[in-house]
Parts: C-alpha cells; structure tokens; sequence
C-alpha cells in the first residue's frame, strides 16, 4: 500500500529508561539519526500522553526470533539510505574490558593482547561513534566479539561479510544472540560453555542474581584452539600460569570495585545469598 502520508509524522520514543540527568542517551539519538530521524520529529514520552491520532506497528523485532519483519520498511518510506562500506582485511576485537564491573570473563586483558599480536585491533563500543562502528563491522573481515549488547551493532549493518566468533559468558548466549548472527553473518561460532562464578546484584524479576552483569570463568586454553581453528591460523594462547594470574587478578578487580554493586540495587540480605 501507499504509505507516504506517513513520511513526514512525528516518531513518539519511549525513552524513560534511556534518559540520564533528563536528558536522552547519546546512543539513542545516534541510532535515530541512522535511520534519518531528527531529533526534532521525536516525541520523546517521559510522562502520560494522548494523542488524537497514533500508529503503532508491528515490533520490528522479537528477542530469540527474526532480526528484521521483512514488511517493516513498508510501513513507512525509508528515510535514509545506508552508505556502502568497502570490504577491507581488518580484524576487530569488540571488548568489554573496560566493562568488567558490569559483567564479562576473568582475563580478558590478556585475550587482548594476544589479539593484537595476531593483527586485531581491539575496539571499545562506549568509546567509538556509532556510524564509525558500523563501519568498521560492515568492513571488517573477521570479528571477534566478548558476548555482550554490542552484538545488537550488527543489526544496524544489514548483512555484513567478516567471519565472526563470539567469546561466551552465559549458558544461553547462543538462544540471545544466533539469530542476530545467523541473519547478518556469512559464519559464526561461539566458543565453550562458560562458568559463571557469580553477580553481585539481585534480579528482582528472577528473585536471583542478575547473570548480565556477572563475571565468568572462560577456559582460555580451549578458547584460543577454537579460534584458530575456526579462522584457519594460529593465534598463539598465554602459557597456563599466564592464564591463571590474569584470571586470579580480575576476579579481584571484579570483588572490590564499587561499580559492581549499584547503588540500591541489592538488599544486604539479598548480597548475603548472592555471596553463598
């Protein structure tokens, strides 16, 4: 059908959980002007609204299921064409590193560093524009990504041609997050089951500890001679007492860092199962 009534409409966010100090996420306005929607046609609901008319479509996507209904864009005239990006033979590590506190695996400073060894460059998504990160995934000839929501850059990419292993934190990583891979990705794998060690917050929905931000125990060893398999070179693993350092000395970092506990999150009691 003809939808072009509805190019030039206001788009009415939801953006509570997204604002901060009243004001909306950078990221958020970043992937809007993406899809070539100015802030200024955006409705932003941060209190109770009504509207004389109101268009809701179907969600675009659903967690475990397709990344994309191929009838959305029909709903409303595209906007704004992605710009082509040139293959090229760059390597990425996408980190968590500098997120440890907020849920990733014990070592991965020295997974870094044998990356870079073996030509990646290694990639903070908090630190990087968002039109420069897609760019560097749209072009890059293989990924490897620390299991995370950074993930969810490749559903800004559309399909994109680098071989891509993901590092697992959590048993159901492969139900979060294969159909994102399997939609925008020539090849994918993960690597072995990871041991959770444990959070230090309380998920009230689950009355347990909240898995996203725990920290997890990944057997290095393993992880690297599936990662050389998988990309057909050598990319040589830190000796086992390498391992066990690095291991030994995040799980520290984790334990003591304020940030791994926010602020009125976790009841005392709750901490006290947590730590059992």
């Amino acid at each position: 059908s003809d939808n072009t009534e509805f190019a030039n409409c206001k788009v009415v966010f939801h953006g509570w959980e997204h604002l901060k100090h009243n004001q909306i996420q950078p990221w958020v306005s970043e992937i809007l002007d993406l899809c070539g929607v100015d802030m200024n046609d955006v409705i932003l609901i941060d209190r109770p609204m009504r509207f004389r008319r109101l268009i809701v479509p179907p969600q675009a996507r659903v967690c475990h299921g397709p990344t994309f209904r191929d009838d959305y864009a029909d709903i409303f005239p595209p906007r704004q064409r992605r710009q082509t990006v040139t293959a090229t033979d760059r390597s990425f590590y996408i980190s968590r590193a500098k997120h440890l506190y907020s849920g990733s695996f014990a070592g991965e400073r020295r997974v870094e560093r044998r990356l870079v060894a073996a030509g990646f460059e290694v990639v903070y998504p908090e630190a990087t524009p968002l039109r420069q990160m897609l760019e560097k995934l749209s072009g890059a000839k293989r990924l490897v990504f620390a299991e995370g929501s950074a993930l969810h850059n490749l559903e800004l990419c559309g399909r994109i041609e680098a071989s891509t292993f993901v590092i697992r934190r959590r048993s159901d990583a492969a139900k979060n997050f294969g159909p994102i891979l399997d939609h925008h990705t020539p090849r994918w794998t993960m690597s072995d089951d990871a041991h959770i060690l444990g959070s230090l917050e309380w998920c009230s929905k689950k009355s347990g500890p909240l898995l996203s931000r725990a920290l997890s125990v990944v057997d290095l060893t393993s992880l690297f001679a599936k990662m050389s398999e998988f990309f057909g070179h050598s990319i040589e693993a830190p000796s086992a007492a390498d391992c066990e350092l690095y291991m030994y000395a995040d799980i520290g970092r984790y334990l003591t860092d304020q940030r791994t506990m926010r602020q009125g999150v976790t009841t005392d009691e709750q901490l006290g199962v947590l730590i059992k």
